[in-house]
């Protein structure tokens, strides 16, 4: 551990912090697992029943020796190896109380470039707003999962496609392109804030509907791309099921907005409104399904890690197929299920990466589409996102050199710890 010097290890005594929560969550294949929550910071972690054995000892009367001695004496032993993994993981999630006389104030060279790699590869902005949320919820909010209001939206969100689809066949003014490129950029312009509004509302009220904070909002800056965000995290003091709704309640609100404009677009006689609508429409139901998709840490990944119950699973699926893949096929070891989700998951998640990166140099390169580019008018659309594509790249690929200089063993350890 950072803040304990290694010769006199045996004799620290871990002491867990004072104000924390830590419920049951689940029970999977016999195993229950339990979410352990920061109070004060907001900062969760995961624990199966010999983590949670082992955070109760950590009351800061027993140094690591006696611990060793009181996990074998219960029948839970383990190595000073992976309590020291372990003992890691705590205090990188801030979960241990800091002996400020063990403390190293000096840091490398290496941390101070990962530090800055981090900065520009995730940052944040966000401000409190807990208390908005829930006077928001008690006012508003709270009508939205009325059971009446619930089935009223849901029928809206199957006639919305139909009528989408009777606008294209029986509506020429619908379909009516005029000025594409001018038409398409005011009402990506209108009807954006709306969508980004109501994504991040369905996501905070679904958590709030389910008795958890949202503390903050506010926007990220991802990658090179600026993004808003809804601090969600306490819903991990939930169920699979609650979590993955958290997660699909952003999609299923552009959705809805969607479905609503396409009746608009198909009933009312006014062929101006109905073009407008109509584009509207569309770009309400791609704003839907895009954050759906698995490959990208959005709401789609989201849900599928609660399904799965894996955390972490795009860089656990990248580790496992730069690391462990070879040597498998080599010893001709069967993969199990964890593996094979893994396996397929990085794969599909390498394909897309690389289709995603290859196809703008080929609208690029392709001269008919640059016409079409050129003549449509959304050129000024396309230059500022081939730019910000590069930014990306380039700063995950700091990223991942600053990843490598931190080597694999501790991470590999860190699997096998008792906390995932």
């Amino acid at each position: 551990m950072e803040q304990v010097k290694r010769d006199r290890f045996m004799s620290y005594q871990p002491r867990r912090i004072a104000r924390f929560e830590m419920r049951l969550v689940t029970e999977r294949a016999g195993q229950k697992l339990y979410t352990l929550k920061n109070t004060e910071r907001y900062i969760y972690l995961r624990l199966t029943e010999k983590g949670r054995i082992l955070w109760d000892m950590m009351d800061g009367t027993r140094d690591i020796a006696a611990i060793l001695n009181e996990c074998t004496r219960v029948g839970q032993p383990i190595s000073i190896e992976k309590l020291a993994t372990f003992l890691d993981l705590l205090e990188s999630k801030a979960m241990l109380q800091l002996s400020g006389e063990n403390t190293d104030d000096q840091t490398s060279a290496v941390s101070s470039l990962r530090l800055l790699g981090k900065a520009l590869v995730y940052r944040e902005w966000a401000i409190e707003v807990g208390g908005l949320v829930d006077w928001l919820y008690r006012h508003v909010g709270w009508l939205f999962y009325a059971r009446p209001v619930i089935v009223a939206l849901g029928t809206l969100s199957i006639l919305g496609p139909l009528c989408f689809v009777a606008a294209m066949l029986c509506n020429p003014h619908a379909t009516a392109t005029g000025s594409v490129g001018t038409l398409h950029a005011v009402i990506m312009m209108a009807i954006r804030p709306v969508v980004v509004i109501a994504h991040e509302s369905a996501h905070a009220f679904t958590c709030r509907r389910f008795g958890c904070e949202v503390p903050r909002v506010g926007l990220a800056l991802y990658y090179g791309s600026l993004c808003t965000f809804v601090d969600t995290s306490d819903v991990w003091m939930c169920d699979k099921s609650k979590r993955v709704l958290t997660s699909a309640a952003g999609p299923i609100s552009s959705w809805v907005l969607g479905s609503l404009a396409s009746v608009l677009a198909f009933i009312l006689p006014f062929p101006a409104a109905n073009q407008v609508l109509f584009q509207a429409a569309a770009w309400c139901f791609l704003a839907s399904l895009f954050p759906l998709n698995p490959i990208m840490e959005f709401d789609g990944y989201y849900m599928l890690v609660d399904w799965l119950e894996v955390p972490f699973l795009r860089r656990k699926s990248f580790r496992f197929i730069a690391h462990q893949l070879l040597p498998r096929l080599r010893s001709r070891t069967l993969l199990n299920r964890r593996e094979r989700v893994y396996l397929i998951y990085g794969l599909l998640a390498l394909a897309f990466s690389v289709f995603s990166v290859l196809t703008p140099f080929y609208l690029v390169l392709n001269h008919s589409i640059r016409g079409w580019i050129a003549s449509s008018g959304v050129l000024w659309v396309t230059v500022p996102v081939f730019a910000t594509m590069g930014l990306s790249l380039t700063l995950e690929l700091i990223a991942r050199i600053i990843n490598w200089t931190r080597g694999t063993r501790g991470r590999d350890r860190a699997q096998e710890s008792p906390s995932t």
